[in-house]
């Protein structure tokens, strides 16, 4: 079982280096960032992953731009992975986007991870002037545009150069979010793992026999792909500061044995990676949660 946390929403630079090489120094596999471009001033009840469709973060919250800030951790570590939980695609240019995920590869020396999703928020996709009845069929486009240009063979037909090409071989590994079928549909056709968000284990469980079923239509290996779940993780053990923890199904919130007990079923039903949202915006208290994590989870 592998193991990543997204990066909190700091702004300060110290701060996000500090959280990266510390989880990288700790063992953690992969480090994520969130992509949001804007927020609407109010809510528009659309999240997909609360029971009131109410979106968490406060819309005044910097959420930094997520290419350009695992650019700067790639920087500064050797060995973690640097992935995006999720970027919208239909947001950015399939070409440049290519380019930004290829460079990212090169320069980090191929720990580049492609987590991709069709997106929920309207009036995001309404500023940006992109169709949002459209984005399923659009990220699909993307994803097609992507991978032609990654790969040596595909991107020969083309008249034109795309140069690099990431370091890791076939191509740098997508990750496709979402919890619908479509979403499934779409990490077997085009991806190398499922990223679902904001699932019970179970629920994850209960969709297998779909996954499975269009892996074997698809003629996928079943060991080469990943099942990797995102969840809010919270010790009820460890009494820090600064923990704004909002409690759901889906959450992984215990005492140490509690979740190191469900990282077991976890491991038991398939799943091959978890990735972690702190409740937290406070450095400190971040990295004490990562090291309390790893130590008991060894």
């Amino acid at each position: 079982m592998n193991f990543g946390f997204v990066l909190p929403t700091f702004t300060q630079a110290d701060e996000i280096l500090n959280f990266a090489i510390t989880a990288e120094n700790y063992g953690v596999e992969s480090i994520w960032m969130q992509d949001h471009i804007i927020l609407p001033k109010t809510d528009t009840k659309q999240y997909p992953y609360t029971k009131d469709k109410s979106f968490p973060l406060n819309p005044k919250t910097p959420i930094l731009d997520p290419l350009v800030t695992l650019g700067f951790i790639a920087s500064k570590t050797s060995k973690i992975k640097l992935g995006t939980s999720i970027i919208v695609l239909p947001y950015r240019n399939p070409i440049i986007l290519a380019k930004n995920f290829s460079t990212l590869d090169v320069l980090s020396n191929g720990r580049a991870l492609c987590g991709i999703g069709a997106g929920w928020l309207e009036k995001e996709f309404e500023v940006l002037g992109v169709s949002y009845s459209d984005r399923g069929k659009i990220t699909n486009e993307y994803l097609e545009k992507i991978k032609e240009l990654w790969n040596e063979d595909k991107s020969s037909n083309l008249d034109y150069i795309f140069e690099p090409k990431p370091i890791q071989k076939p191509s740098i590994p997508i990750w496709v979010g979402g919890n619908s079928q479509l979403a499934i549909k779409r990490a077997v056709i085009y991806g190398q793992a499922w990223h679902p968000t904001r699932l019970t284990p179970k629920q994850v469980k209960d969709k297998l026999p779909y996954l499975k079923d269009l892996l074997s239509k698809f003629g996928k290996d079943t060991k080469s792909f990943s099942i990797s779940l995102k969840r809010n993780l919270n010790f009820t053990d460890l009494k820090l500061p600064n923990i704004n923890f909002q409690e759901n199904p889906s959450s992984l919130s215990g005492t140490a044995y509690e979740i190191k007990k469900d990282i077991q079923y976890c491991k038991e039903i398939g799943i091959d990676q978890l990735t972690f949202d702190l409740s937290t915006n406070n450095i400190k208290t971040a990295i004490e949660i990562i090291k309390y994590f790893m130590n008991t989870n060894k």
